[in-house]
């Protein structure tokens, strides 16, 4: 650039001494502190630029700003002015970088290096505000203080470690979790639902409600108190504790084992098994005798089993169809519209049923302290006390043309008729199966009656032969009978010994336990026959 000679010399007096008078220029030399000098030019009016302000630093050098100039053409000067004095933002201030050691003015906090105003209260923040109970600044739901920041608490929801062993937040005691927060267990007084049956919560096994949690019973081996004698959780019923909990004794339906010979369950005294649960010494030689009631000449025998000899007799029967030993030492003889009772010691008759039975009384039973009368003037079994007095009808859904009765050995009863079945079954408790027989060959079925293994026998009237069936009604098989003419009434003793009543033959069949026939006993039209197990 060409300089004029005196604006030259100017510029060189000004850089090294100042330049004076009008046209000079004053500064302040540059210090390290780094204060701006301020600088005045004057500009001739020749047409040359302005000279402009420069900032001077601590280091002496310049640099030119080319924003803040002023042109005059009045040829007064041209100033430029920058001024900026202290420092523009207060380290540890509002905004402002932070101090030594990260600190800043209060209650301002040192983020990311620059003071900040705190944060507003939060929960996890780690501090305790109003609303909070605990603030332990992390997630975890399962120790003492929660993500709520309120403490932890059986039914919140969060399994609370070391303190609860479950928390499904609901106030269901039935469920897997009761409102206790530990796990649903027999004893917590909380029933628990498809798992127990009760819970009252105490240890006691005699109660209601044994540790078991299940509801007492027969059986679970704990004594009920006040309801149960007993209780050794097995099923044996000849044990010293039965099925029924109740102490083993005589007349309860068990054989004791060891103890009892037999038990019956009833009060009777003569029958089969006498009140002291010991077998009867037996009509005759400890056998069973036999008992004919004969139409022909209305005289009911007792014969006695060894050599089949009639060793007492009761005349005096009117068309003596049926007959059957009592529990009161009475026999229980059927006629035509009646009953007739005779006393085996005293000999004494009686005439009982009148209006009650009507017709052929072709069966008589006597169980305990029930007679049950059938025949052929009736569509039902008529049953009566001992006394003859009305005790109501067994129906027979299933035949007419009643024959006669019996009962099993497990108390199942069974009906033998003309018309129908042949055969009619009740379960125990008189409570109707059905019929049984169609098509083994019974066509006119008479006398009934069972042995000890269960087994049915029915004698077929026009049939010559008797039909063993199983206690459920199963056909086993057919025996013939030597016999011309009807076969009437049949009886099996004690030991399976079968007699049979050839009414036209006047003769009786006796058959041993394997259906072999073994003796005849001649006896005039034996209509009734019935076994004895005790001579009174």
């Amino acid at each position: 650039m060409r300089m004029n000679g005196g604006f030259g010399g100017c510029i060189v007096a000004l850089l090294v001494l100042g330049c004076g008078d009008d046209g000079v220029a004053t500064g302040t030399d540059a210090t390290s502190t780094g204060s701006i000098a301020t600088t005045t030019t004057a500009t001739p009016t020749t047409g040359e630029p302005p000279t402009t302000s420069g900032e001077v630093t601590s280091d002496g050098t310049s640099g030119a700003t080319g924003d803040a100039g002023t042109s005059s053409t009045s040829g007064e000067p041209d100033t430029t002015t920058t001024d900026t004095t202290g420092p523009a933002c207060p380290p540890a201030s509002e905004g402002c970088p932070c101090g030594p050691n990260d600190a800043c003015d209060a209650p301002l906090l040192c983020t990311a290096g620059v003071c900040q105003p705190p944060p507003p209260p939060a929960c996890g923040d780690g501090v305790v505000d109003d609303g909070e109970v605990c603030d332990d600044a992390n997630p975890d739901n399962s120790d003492d203080c929660l993500d709520t920041c309120q403490s932890a608490s059986c039914g919140d929801g969060f399994v609370h470690a070391g303190v609860e062993a479950c928390d499904d937040a609901n106030p269901d005691n039935s469920d897997d979790c009761p409102d206790t927060c530990q796990s649903a267990s027999c004893g917590d007084g909380f029933i628990h639902a498809g798992v127990e049956a009760c819970d009252d919560a105490n240890d006691l096994d005699t109660d209601d409600c044994p540790g078991t949690c299940q509801a007492a019973a027969c059986g679970d081996g704990f004594v009920h108190a006040g309801v149960e004698a007993c209780d050794d959780a097995n099923d044996l019923d000849t044990d010293d504790c039965p099925g029924t909990c109740q102490a083993a004794k005589c007349g309860d339906g068990f054989v004791h084992a060891g103890v009892e010979a037999c038990d019956d369950g009833n009060g009777v005294d003569n029958d089969a098994c006498s009140n002291t649960c010991q077998l009867p010494v037996g009509c005759k030689n400890g056998q069973d005798c036999l008992v004919v009631a004969s139409t022909g000449t209305g005289v009911v025998s007792l014969i006695e089993p060894a050599g089949y000899t009639v060793f007492d007799s009761f005349p005096g029967f009117v068309n003596a169809l049926s007959v059957a030993p009592g529990p009161d030492g009475k026999l229980y003889v059927g006629q035509s519209n009646n009953i007739r009772t005779v006393d085996l010691v005293s000999k004494a008759t009686a005439v009982i049923g009148g209006g009650l039975v009507n017709g052929s009384l072709y069966g008589i039973t006597v169980r305990v302290d029930k007679i049950y009368a059938s025949g052929s003037g009736m569509a039902s079994i008529k049953v009566l006390t001992l006394a003859g007095a009305d005790a109501g009808i067994v129906a027979s859904p299933g035949g007419d043309n009643l024959r006669s009765t019996a009962f099993g050995p497990q108390g199942d009863f069974y009906l033998s008729s003309f018309g129908g079945g042949p055969g009619q079954r009740w379960s125990p408790g008189i409570v109707y199966v059905g019929t049984f027989g169609g098509g083994s060959g019974l066509s006119t079925g008479f006398g009934v009656t069972t042995r000890a293994n269960g087994d049915v026998l029915i004698a077929g009237q026009n049939d010559a032969a008797y039909f063993i069936y199983s206690q459920l009604g199963v056909f086993k098989k057919k025996v013939p009978v030597n016999c011309v003419g009807q076969l009437r009434n049949i009886a099996a003793d004690k030991n399976g010994r079968l007699y049979v009543g050839c009414y036209e033959a006047n003769k009786v069949v006796v058959f041993d336990p394997t259906d072999i026939s073994i003796k005849e006993i001649l006896i005039s039209t034996p209509a009734g026959i019935a076994v004895l197990s005790v001579l009174p």
